[in-house]
């Protein structure tokens, strides 16, 4: 009983507050509240029936989520992949040629780039690699390590 007298009532006050507002923006906006109200409203006796004891409040309980760190390792090493081929395509439209960059990171953690080595064709070209890489990284040049 106390189900219907609360759909009733949200129903009517929907059509008293749709009579009231001038129509616009606010008053969709209000219609929108409104009806999502009416819905759960209407699903209310449906949960309870088939549960017994609801409690919404646990639908937005404060449970713990596991994070997946073989995930997080993953994606971190994909990103450095993707960046290392990033600088040698730069550097190549540069007319440097380099073999290989490898980003070496605190504990695998992108944000945190501890040094760069880059395997260069020509060890002349150091300090345009440093600058270049430098920039990009947005790092201090002495954190990059040119070789042959």
């Amino acid at each position: 009983m106390s189900w219907l007298l609360s759909l009733v009532g949200i129903v009517l006050i929907s059509v008293l507050v749709d009579i009231l507002l001038p129509s616009g923006q606010t008053n969709k906006f209000i219609k929108g509240i409104f009806s999502i109200l009416v819905v759960f409203v209407l699903i209310t006796p449906l949960i309870k029936l088939k549960n017994g004891n609801f409690d919404i409040g646990n639908l937005f309980s404060n449970e713990e989520f596991a994070v997946d760190s073989a995930f997080i390792n993953k994606a971190n090493e994909r990103e450095l992949e993707y960046i290392e081929n990033n600088i040698v395509e730069i550097l190549a439209k540069k007319d440097i040629k380099v073999e290989k960059v490898v980003l070496i990171t605190k504990s695998g953690n992108i944000n945190s780039i501890d040094n760069v080595q880059v395997k260069a064709a020509k060890i002349e070209q150091s300090s345009s690699i440093k600058s270049i890489v430098s920039e990009i990284l947005s790092i201090d040049e002495k954190y990059i390590i040119v070789y042959e």
